[in-house]
């Protein structure tokens, strides 16, 4: 399994593209092999392929809009050709669909089927993002698991954080997603006053070594570090590297 980075993590970091070049300097320093693009400024895919290229980074997966998904499927996959990326991720349910019951999600899963079946003539895959609300029921039964059937050919990008948080252990959740989670978010969990808070890997609940056990098991090729509120996203990706780096 390779190694890298959310570049979400980087967000407010990366707001100028001037900035990119020296951010995964820093990544290839950690012992990053790899970045998931997201929350990027723009750029354009062939420059940005190039200054990975320069870094020993690979692309393998964005998080792209649900409306490029839907309605400019062709374009955005040239794009992802252009950065030698596999997975055309989308990084969360939209809220039209989320509270409709079973019905939305047919609808959304169709869609998304729909996006996926024009994928197959570029050899791409789309990937979907779980967060908590995936694991709330609806009629009995998980949206997540409703999701995981609806959609056969559609890639779980699995965030093990979310799934903790939701109350499930992520290593048992993982069996259900054999051959399915090419790439997975790696972000700890630990109760501050007896809040749920997003900590660097390490720092936090999961065990790390079973989490990569059981991804390495399932197919998964990337992990990438991934934190929403760090205050420096340099430290939490150094960190966050030499603990996972322990079980690799």
């Amino acid at each position: 399994m390779e190694l890298g980075s959310q570049l979400y993590t980087f967000r407010n970091k990366l707001k100028s593209k001037e900035y990119i070049p020296a951010t995964f300097e820093k990544l290839k320093e950690y012992g990053c092999t790899c970045a998931q693009i997201s929350a990027l400024c723009p750029i354009e895919p062939n420059e940005l392929k190039k200054i990975a290229d320069d870094n020993g980074l690979k692309l393998p997966a964005t998080h792209s809009p649900f409306a490029r998904i839907t309605n400019d499927i062709d374009a955005l996959a040239e794009e992802h050709l252009t950065l030698g990326a596999e997975l055309i991720g989308l990084g969360m349910m939209p809220l039209k669909y989320q509270n409709g019951g079973i019905t939305a999600i047919k609808e959304f899963a169709d869609k998304m089927n729909k996006a996926s079946d024009r994928l197959k003539e570029y050899n791409l895959k789309l990937a979907y993002h779980n967060h908590s609300l995936e694991f709330k029921k609806v009629d009995k039964k998980i949206v997540f698991d409703y999701l995981i059937e609806l959609m056969p050919d559609v890639d779980i990008i699995f965030d093990v954080f979310w799934a903790r948080f939701a109350g499930y252990d992520p290593v048992e959740f993982m069996s259900k997603l054999d051959g399915r989670a090419r790439l997975i978010h790696f972000k700890d969990y630990k109760k501050k006053f007896l809040i749920p808070r997003i900590v660097d890997v390490g720092d936090g609940e999961l065990d790390f070594e079973k989490i990569i056990e059981k991804a390495q098991a399932i197919g998964t090729k990337y992990g990438v570090i991934e934190h929403d509120f760090t205050r420096d996203p340099f430290k939490t990706t150094e960190r966050s590297m030499e603990h996972l780096k322990k079980f690799i």
